[in-house]
């Protein structure tokens, strides 16, 4: 994985870890990783990771690599908000909407 997604992985984890109050111990138990691993990629400083090691975190805080990759600070977080919503509908019902959606933009 490039080291600039995992920066940007490592600022996600740290905001939703702080926002649900978590202590980085808290979560590296949780996410069944050492605080090491954790502090070093809440930093920018992990150079590589394995996509199951850090599914690992971003399960823990309910998260997963979708937000990661759709986490560009130019994207407006009700995007992020409509697409997890869309997720979480039947594949049937969510097409319907997106179909929905995109009729409205054109």
């Amino acid at each position: 994985m490039r080291k600039y997604m995992l920066k940007i992985c490592g600022q996600m984890i740290r905001a939703k870890r702080k926002q649900f109050g978590f202590t980085i111990e808290e979560l590296a138990d949780k996410a069944h990783v050492s605080i090491s691993y954790l502090a070093r990629l809440e930093r920018g400083e992990l150079t590589d990771t394995t996509i199951s090691k850090l599914d690992q975190v971003l399960t823990a805080l309910d998260l997963n690599l979708v937000d990661v990759l759709l986490s560009d600070k130019a994207l407006d977080p009700a995007l992020t908000d409509l697409i997890h919503k869309l997720r979480g509908l039947k594949s049937e019902e969510s097409a319907r909407i997106a179909k929905a959606i995109l009729a409205l933009l054109k």
